[in-house]
């Protein structure tokens, strides 16, 4: 069991660049995290330059704002998408710097790899970006030639199955599990013996050998050795470190026995 990062979908960051002149600032609407409640979020922004050459800085500067109960902003932000000024010195936070090197109407891409480092690794329950042309060139006129969107990020337990004897004729250990960071697992036993055995074992140290009661999730009997196939059995192994299913014996066919882990 290990926590995974997962990502939200791609979802548009309403703000309004076309034709932003250099020297100017936009902020965004806010954005509410207070139903994903992600943990951090990436950004890309691809912003064409109109025509012309980049001069004095060449770089647009990507800021974010972000407010504790959702309706008071910092600094002069207010969370709505319209053309704002930047105060000297800012309370905004950031910036992550975009430089625009070159002439010719070129399209800049930024990815912005988490929001959450500007705000001391704590997403706010609102946020918003803030865009400061400092290129020198005004932005491309056509608002359809931007790109303006976030991921949120967040962490699960990932919850994979395994797969402990696939159609085993022969008696065998199977494959041991590391339940450290689990409390329950689901066992779906199958196949077409006419006859076996299977013993649930679990250690707090070293190699599974200590007989562990199961629950058979269609009777609620208990057991620590199972002969059926078609039914499912659960084990708490929330004290254990390793677990196993040992098949001690079978014939007249095989043996499946799959696992659900539960965090």
């Amino acid at each position: 069991m290990k926590l995974i990062t997962v990502y939200g979908p791609s979802t548009l960051i309403s703000i309004s660049l076309a034709g932003l002149p250099t020297g100017s600032a936009r902020s965004s609407l806010a954005i509410d995290n207070t139903v994903n409640r992600f943990l951090d979020a990436m950004v890309t922004l691809s912003i064409p330059l109109g025509v012309g050459s980049p001069v004095d800085q060449k770089l647009i500067n990507i800021w974010f704002y972000a407010s504790e109960d959702g309706t008071g902003f910092l600094d002069n932000a207010s969370g709505l998408d319209q053309s704002i000024v930047k105060r000297n010195p800012t309370n905004w936070r950031g910036p992550f710097v975009l430089n625009t090197p070159d002439s010719g109407g070129l399209v800049y891409t930024a990815v912005v790899p988490s929001v959450g480092t500007y705000f001391n690794k704590v997403m706010p329950r609102k946020w918003g970006v803030i865009i400061e042309n400092q290129s020198g060139v005004s932005f491309d006129a056509t608002e359809a030639n931007f790109s303006k969107s976030y991921s949120g990020v967040s962490l699960q337990f990932e919850t994979p199955g395994e797969t402990l004897h696939d159609s085993a004729t022969v008696p065998g250990p199977g494959t041991d599990i590391d339940v450290t960071a689990l409390s329950t697992l689901n066992l779906q036993i199958t196949g077409t013996a006419t006859s076996f055995s299977l013993a649930f074992l679990g250690a707090v140290d070293g190699e599974p050998s200590i007989p562990i009661s199961g629950i058979n999730l269609k009777t609620f009997s208990l057991a620590t050795v199972v002969n059926n196939l078609g039914e499912i059995w659960q084990v708490d192994v929330s004290s254990l470190k390793t677990f196993r299913a040992e098949l001690t014996a079978v014939s007249g066919g095989s043996v499946t026995v799959k696992t659900l882990a539960i965090p």
